[in-house]
């Protein structure tokens, strides 16, 4: 079973794992920028995260279109995460901010 789905394992490994170590790097950044900025992190905020995008999407646009085509599949396996982490990066700020 493994050997035959072994691509779509590493792949969705490089998605998820890929995801969350950028999403750690961008909060660990802006909660240390939290207490020397914190009236500006949003601006720091928003352009962080379109990069975060930017670069997930760069990085994982060969294997998307490794077969040509970019299935349900690969397009959930980028959004899921994506989405997940920006959930959570959001959600961290927002109770940061809160306490204030």
């Amino acid at each position: 079973f493994f050997a035959r789905y072994r691509h779509l394992i590493l792949f969705f490994w490089e998605c998820y794992l890929g995801n969350f170590l950028c999403t750690l790097l961008l909060l660990w950044g802006l909660l240390k920028a939290f207490d020397r900025i914190s009236h500006s992190i949003a601006w720091i905020y928003l352009p962080a995260s379109s990069v975060k995008f930017i670069l997930f999407i760069f990085w994982l646009w060969p294997l998307f279109k490794a077969d040509g085509i970019i299935s349900s599949l690969e397009r959930f396996s980028f959004f899921i995460p994506y989405l997940t982490g920006l959930v959570l990066e959001t959600g961290i700020l927002i109770f940061k901010l809160n306490k204030i």
